[in-house]
């Protein structure tokens, strides 16, 4: 393959082996052909022509009598007998060259050579004979060629076929590549060596120069699309699309030019560093050089319309006199130069989206590739308060990651998309530093953020020749051709508006001021939508909604009013600068009329109205694109940072010489070991050791003396919450800061069996359990069975109607805690690793399933003889199956590993085991809360709507924003504009004319001038005005829209809940929100005013020209019936595009997330893989949706060509009734046409995109939804004065129609009696929670205190009970806005409830500091982080738990709310719920040292009570389920006990 880049790291043999010589198709072989025969035709007519020149032609040049010029000299020339024979001598030679062409069947280098040799030739032969025929028709002189005219005819008919047609129409051999087998996207098994040849190429890449330069290769895309879109059932998918191009592949981008880009890789290949910005212009020089140049003749094209216009106008005003060309000249000239104009830009922007693509998928992997070598850790002591771009800062980039899928990073845990080291029990503290929210970003989202926000940011610079090429030499032409027509006033003029260039930049503080407000205002509300959002169960459950309402009406308010603040200053400051640049050209007339007394014409005013037009346009460009390359330069600091700044693991590090950095350790013989030796880690270190020393008091340090765990046995690490056993073993991985304790300090972990990582935050990728579980090992039928069954997973795939093929979505979404914790432990057993890290594996699974997996897996024979490493609370349970414990301090000193003594492997608890499986609690086959299809895809995910947006939702949206008063007073205004902005222009010629009808002296500047102006002003007023009027009445219906969507996502079913993703809850707040705010309102402006301007200038010119109908109708016909096909298929592919982004995203994130897990599996390559294909994907989308913009653009600059040229004509030709000025005025508003066109059908199909948000709400406002409160259910305001609940005849079904999960239930609860439930899980445990808090349809009755629940409102239930869910959810602040996210509770109740939480304990810490010491210790001050990720799992359920016991309820609901944290402090939480009296307590558990003292235990077992009585009554019972748990555990005595029961 040829290297586009300056490193290409395969060899030119392995390119010769991947490119195949393209092979020549039976198209091109015919084309050739039918060359020969018109070149042999052509050699012969042009032979002959040389012998009759010879022998008739008796006049020489100056016996014509013409001008000695040179256009004269070169024609005389051209046609001597000498040049006629040279002509036939090089056709002779081009005829036997496509003899040649015609003959060959492979696309070699020769051939290539000589084809484009014989086009050069013919093309330039062409032009001579074009210039020769051509010129005494255009020109006024008595000239003519003395052949005679059939041989004319006969040579130049050859000679356009053979140099013009056959180039033009001729398709291209593209390359074959072999591609891998093992990197095509199929279902079907692909042997890895095996080589298949790509059969379906770009058609781009075989297209003809014709249909290359036109995009006609596109147009079977478009057939597709429309069609699609006509059925009643559109299948328009991405498989419709032209696949990826081969150069454009990911694989092969980063084998070219990741040596170049990656810091580490240039230093390995002795480059010397350089600027992220280097880099790029070094790599795509050659690019950039293409792209200036087609910016050079795009220019150039762009003037010969101004040149056309005023040339055809001083012929109209002159009436032909001294006229040296005839006017079709002027007008072939009006119609050529657009269209080279079109032409050089549309393949500018082919080469600029090319090179964005391919640099989004390089630094996209790049971004990747590196942070697998970084300490995935919060960066807090090194990120500065830097300022984003403006797109990076938009808050609603993070959530349109999800646009398709459910959002990223809402939740602080490996396995989400947000903070690591939420898996890691203890991270470093910043310091006594004021913690601002710049500083606590986490580097996880850093990372997310540089590929969603600033990749896309840097892609903004690829326009940087508009500012280094176009904008300067425009201005530099502009102003010569404005001196050639208004002299030295023009020179005044420019200089006028070069000095009024800064007002706007000026201008735009104010307005950057007022988005800086704008952006922080928009901030809140958005964090507070996500946090309303991410904790919306919790917010049901402690009945906030209406609160929560509130506080986001308010915020909103603020929004509302931040809007109308930043559009006011908007308008204001369009309309100055709009005004701007009429004084420069008002000046320029008024100085060339006044001063130099020279009179205006026709010519003169709407040619240099067009150059200004151009000038000022050009500014507005260049000073936007200067401010877009301000934010570029922001975005590249930040990444370049990243790439050179961010803290490298100690295997990855590089010394000066670009080696691998080693750590001295003992080598030979205790490689295979796995040790430490006299180290401490810490979270974060320097390199000062004078900063480490003074870090040693206050920041967390694991201390290890002489550590070796033994190979091939289990060992458990034990100790209490928050002492760093997780640490211990990223201590292990190399994820934590090493700090030499002696010169013999080392660690050493044998990675060369493999090593694999489970951690106790469960970390799982989108895609089926398969996949999850095999992650790319070989697949063994046999193994991957009995990896379910010793993982317990077998009966929950039965659950599931896929079975293993269940995708799992977005953060396993499909699946519970316990299932994703034992996948992703299922995952760490299946690989062919020696050494397994597991991290607390066991906190998140009930005591049936704990034993079973206990008992089968670290008991049975997939882990006999490889190194298990565990951390868990369950030393007991553990103690049978295991080998050696090691113990951790509270104050992190780890201990030497203890030898345990075994215990048969298949004695007591095994048998025990197998019976409970059979007898103590019936499988559930309960079906989750989420729907699902049998072939294991999510029914709920993002839709992806088809076809177009429907008229009513557009129109309701419109109709909220004001009556039909109020829209006829928007549309007077635009229409009153556009009047005024045509008749601007023709006032100018008004002036020019009065030069003719009266004495030059007598004509008076002022009133001409002044009327200009005025009328220039009232039209920008007007303009100014219909944008306020239209903003403010959409900002009305935005504002009801977001009520609206705000009450009904607020109080929506719990099953709804379940069914939609956060992220597209949060996306419609967010990026649908925004898009009515701002993008709607925008875009709607825009096509309203197109539409009217559009249809003035048609009625207009037909008006003054009437026989112009015809092709005018013409014109409009196709240029709408292209627009329709464009539109149809834009809408499709940019769906696609969309789609197919997301998922790069979400794949990209859930990668980030788990980089530790990846790099403990090693599994960097094969994530990679994952993500180019992905990468891939997005790349054949989007280049199919540039193509398309490509292709609707350069027809509509052709019709516009068209169109402009053609009124040109009928108004020359047509009839002598039009003087100079009509014809330049209708010229004048012709040749926008073309431009408001094609802005017109882009804002169309732009408009119906953003119409789209408006039906993405919509759908948001009919859902399920929760009853109303009514007057009559509210209760006496004594209620509830007990804590008794009676449950009578109660049954739950999830949905109407599915299985019931709670069935036929009843029982009574006494008034502050502590109830302990147990059971398997899914037996309905937390359904129970759920049933009393009426957070799901109940059948039966619920009393509480003597009320029936189902008739009260919801409110009053749920906010007199306490619930803690099992999984804890915390909100980013302070201890404080956690317990008390409202400000309703004093100081003192807040302590209060931590104490008794046991947060206030002393030994509770934030972000893993020592227990005991003051300094670390929890206070209502404490900072804590999203999700709680400073925090251990154990520390954030006793933060959830502390919050519930503010309330102060009769009714207390704990669901497993103690499950992580150590048994110690279990029972001291315990100790502390025992003194709360008059409060009664239903506590979910899995330990039953936990519940064991209880008034009540309650078995629950396939959705019944099986077991009902107090804890020492059911023991009583030999055969009972409680006594059978009992007598199966280690701890038989101590629950004996605790019951006080007596044998």
């Amino acid at each position: 393959m040829p290297s586009r880049g300056p490193i290409h790291l395969s060899s030119e043999e392995d390119d010769k082996k991947n490119v195949l010589t393209p092979k020549v198709t039976r198209g091109i072989v015919i084309s050739e052909i039918v060359r020969t025969v018109t070149l042999a035709g052509a050699a012969g007519a042009q032979a002959y022509s040389a012998i009759w020149t010879k022998k008739h032609s008796r006049h020489s040049e100056n016996e014509w009598g013409l001008p000695k010029r040179v256009d004269l000299k070169v024609w005389f020339a051209l046609g001597k007998w000498q040049f006629q024979v040279a002509s036939a001598a090089c056709l002779m030679a081009a005829l036997v060259a496509s003899i040649y062409l015609a003959s060959s069947r492979r696309h070699t280098l020769i051939r290539k050579s000589t084809y484009s040799l014989v086009n050069t030739l013919l093309l330039a032969l062409f032009t001579l004979n074009a210039y020769r025929n051509v010129f005494p028709l255009a020109a006024y002189w008595p000239i003519s060629a003395s052949e005679p005219l059939w041989m004319t005819w006969t040579l130049s008919g050859c000679l356009t076929i053979a140099a013009v047609f056959i180039p033009l129409f001729q398709p291209r051999p593209a390359a074959y590549y072999y591609i891998d087998g093992d990197e095509q996207e199929s279902d079907d098994k692909v042997t890895g060596d095996s080589a298949i040849r790509d059969p379906t190429p770009h058609p781009q890449l075989t297209a003809s120069l014709f249909s290359a330069t036109f995009y006609s290769f596109m147009d079977p895309v478009l057939l597709r699309a429309f069609w699609s879109s006509r059925s009643a059932k559109p299948t328009f998918d991405a498989n419709e699309l032209p696949p990826t191009r081969p150069q454009d592949q990911s694989k092969r981008l980063d084998e070219e030019y990741m040596p170049l880009f990656d810091p580490i890789a240039r230093r390995q290949h002795g480059l010397k560093e350089r600027s992220l910005f280097m880099n790029i212009l070094g790599a795509f020089k050659g690019v950039s050089a293409l792209m200036a140049s087609m910016m050079i003749i795009k220019v150039v094209a762009e003037f010969l319309s101004p040149v056309a216009l005023e040339r055809l106008l001083s012929y109209v005003e002159r009436n032909g006199e001294e006229a040296t060309f005839r006017p079709w000249i002027w007008i072939a000239l009006l119609f050529i130069g657009p269209i080279m104009s079109s032409i050089a830009t549309q393949c500018y922007g082919l080469l600029s989206t090319t090179t964005v693509l391919r640099m989004e998928s390089i630094f996209t992997q790049l971004l990747f590739r590196h942070a697998l070598r970084i300490r995935m850790q919060d960066d807090t002591t090194q990120v500065k308060a830097e300022v984003l771009p403006s797109s990076a800062r938009e808050p609603e980039l993070i959530p349109d990651l999800s646009e398709e899928q459910p959002a990223k990073g809402h939740e602080a845990t490996e396995g989400a998309t947000a903070e690591i080291p939420a898996a890691i029990e203890d991270t470093t503290d910043t310091g006594p530093e004021e913690k601002t929210p710049e500083k606590q970003a986490s580097l996880v989202g850093r990372i997310i953020t540089l590929m969603s926000a600033d990749i896309d940011q840097m892609m903004e610079g690829r326009d940087i020749m508009l500012v280094a090429v176009y904008g300067p030499l425009q201005i530099v032409l502009g102003t010569i051709f404005l001196y050639q027509i208004l002299s030295w006033s023009a020179l005044v003029g420019m200089l006028v508006n070069f000095l009024t260039l800064p007002i706007p930049g000026m201008l735009a503080k104010l307005l950057n001021d007022a988005q800086a407000d704008l952006m922080k205002v928009t901030d809140q509300r958005v964090q507070a939508v996500s946090e309303a959002l991410t904790t919306l169960r919790l917010v049901k459950t402690f009945a906030w909604e209406e609160k929560v309402m509130k506080q986001l009406s308010a915020k909103r308010d603020a929004e509302i009013k931040a809007i109308k603040r930043t559009k006011i200053l908007n308008s204001i400051i369009g309309g100055v600068v709009w005004m701007m640049p009429v004084f420069p050209m008002a000046l320029s007339y008024g100085l060339y009329v006044g001063v130099e007394h020279q009179a205006l014409t026709a010519a003169k005013v709407f040619s240099s109205l067009s150059v200004f037009d151009m000038i000022r346009g050009g500014s507005w460009i260049l000073l936007d694109q200067v401010q877009k390359l301000i934010t570029v330069r922001v975005s590249l600091q930040r990444f370049d940072e990243f790439l050179r700044q961010t803290r490298l693991l100690d295997r990855f590090a590089l010394d000066k010489h670009g080696s691998a950095a080693q750590f001295d350790k003992e080598q030979s013989t205790e490689e295979h070991k796995l040790y430490i030796r006299d180290c401490d880690f810490a979270w974060q270190s320097s390199d000062n050791t004078e900063e480490v020393r003074q870090s040693e008091q206050s920041a967390f340090r694991l201390t290890v003396g002489s550590l070796e765990i033994p190979l091939g046995q289990t060992t458990i690490i034990t100790g209490s919450t928050g002492c760093g056993k997780t640490s211990l073993l990223m201590a292990l991985l190399g994820e934590m800061d090493q700090l030499p304790r002696s010169p013999q300090s080392c660690v050493n972990l044998p990675r060369t069996q493999g090593v694999a990582l489970c951690m106790q935050t469960a970390w799982v990728m989108e895609g089926t359990v398969k996949d999850n579980i095999i992650f790319g090992s070989m697949y063994d039928e046999t193994r991957y069975r009995q990896v379910l069954y010793q993982c317990a997973l077998t009966q929950d795939l039965e659950l599931w109607e896929a079975g293993d093929q269940t995708e799992l979505g977005e953060k396993g979404l499909t699946a519970s805690g316990g299932q994703k914790a034992r996948i992703s432990l299922a995952r760490a057993v299946y690989s062919s690793a020696q050494t397994l890290l597991l991290d607390d594996v066991l906190a998140a699974l009930d005591l049936h399933t704990t034993k079973s997996i206990v008992d089968r897996l670290f008991g049975g024979d997939l882990l006999k003889g490889r190194t298990v490493v565990v951390v868990t609370h369950h030393a007991s349970l553990m103690r049978p199956v295991s080998d050696f414990v090691i113990s951790i301090s509270p104050n992190g000193v780890v201990h030497s590993p203890e030898p345990l003594d075994r215990t048969s492997r298949s004695g007591s608890n095994s048998e025990t085991s197998s019976t409970l499986d059979a007898d103590l609690f019936n499988d559930s086959k309960i079906i989750e809360d989420i729907d699902r299809k049998p072939t294991g895809k999510l029914l709920v995910g993002e839709e992806k709507a088809q076809g177009k947006v429907s008229r009513r939702t557009i129109l309701q949206y419109f109709a909220s924003a004001g009556g039909l008063f109020y829209w006829t007073i928007y549309f007077s205004d635009i229409i009153l504009g556009e009047v005024l902005f045509a008749y601007c222009n023709l006032w100018l010629g008004i002036w020019s004319r009065a030069y003719e009808d009266t004495d030059p002296a007598k004509v008076s500047i002022t009133y001409y001038l002044g009327i200009y102006i005025i009328l220039m002003a009232i039209q920008i007023v007007s303009y100014c005005s219909s944008s306020l009027i239209l903003t403010f009445g959409c900002l009305r219906a935005s504002r009801d829209l977001h009520r609206r969507l705000t009450t009904s996502v607020l109080v929506s079913t719990l099953r709804w809940l379940d069914t939609t993703p956060t992220g597209n809850m949060i996306s419609r707040f967010t990026k649908d929100m925004k898009s009515c705010d701002s993008a709607l309102t925008r875009v709607f402006q825009g096509f309203s005013e197109l539409t009217i301007t559009l249809a003035m200038k048609f009625v207009l010119l037909v008006w003054l020209v009437p026989a112009f109908a015809p092709l005018a109708l013409a014109v409009g016909f196709v240029g709408g019936l292209v627009g329709e096909f464009y539109v149809r298929a834009q809408m499709d592919v940019k769906r696609e595009s969309s789609n197919a982004k997301s998922p790069l995203y979400s794949q990209f994130a859930a990668a980030i997330s788990g980089c530790i897990s990846i790099r403990a599996f090693d599994a960097g390559m094969r994530v990679q893989s994952q993500l180019q294909r992905q990468a891939d994907h997005y790349t054949r989308c989007a280049t199919a949706m540039y193509n398309l913009n490509r292709w609707i653009n350069i027809r509509v600059d052709v019709l516009g060509a068209i169109f402009s040229s053609g009124l040109a004509f009928f108004l020359v030709y047509g009839s002598n009734n039009f003087d100079s000025v009509l014809i330049g005025f209708g010229l004048n508003q012709a040749v926008s046409v073309s431009e408001i066109i094609l802005h017109w059908v882009k804002v169309s199909n732009e408009f119906e995109v953003q119409c789209n948000s408006v039906e993405r709400i919509n759908e948001f406002l009919n859902i399920d939804r929760e009853p109303e409160a009514t007057s009559t259910g509210e209760p006496p305001a004594s209620w509830p004065t007990s804590g008794e609940i009676v449950f009578d005849n109660v049954s739950v079904r999830y949905f109407a129609g599915g299985p019931q999960v709670l069935k036929d239930l009843s029982f009574r609860i006494e008034s502050g009696s502590r109830v302990g439930i147990i059971g398997r899980t899914g037996s309905g445990k937390s359904t129970l929670a759920l049933a009393l808090l009426r957070l799901i349809p109940l059948e039966g009755s619920i009393r509480i205190s003597g009320q029936d629940t189902k008739k009260l409102n919801l409110q009053a239930v749920r906010s007199n009970i306490m619930s803690i869910p099992q999984d804890p959810t915390l909100l980013a602040g302070t201890l404080r806005t956690n317990l008390d996210p409202f400000e309703e509770f004093e100081d003192a109740d807040l302590y209060q409830a931590m104490k008794i939480s046991g947060l206030g304990s002393g030994g509770m810490s934030a972000r893993g500091k020592n227990r005991g010491s003051s300094t670390a210790k929890l206070t209502l001050d404490s900072e804590i982080a999203s999700g709680g990720s400073n925090l251990s799992q154990g520390q954030r359920q006793l933060v959830s738990l502390a919050r519930a016991l503010v309330r102060d309820s009769k009714i207390l609901i704990l669901d497993e709310a103690t499950a992580s944290v150590d048994f110690e402090t279990d029972q001291l939480v315990q100790q502390a719920i025992r003194n709360l009296h008059g409060v009664t307590i239903l506590t979910i558990a899995h330990r039953l040292a936990t519940i064991m003292d209880y008034d009540f235990l309650l078995v629950f077992g396939d959705g019944k009570i099986l077991e009902y009585d107090t804890p020492k009554a059911l023991l009583a019972n030999s055969k009972g389920l409680l006594r059978s748990l009992v007598d199966s555990s280690a701890e038989k005595q101590d629950l004996e006990r605790l019951a006080g029961y007596i044998a």
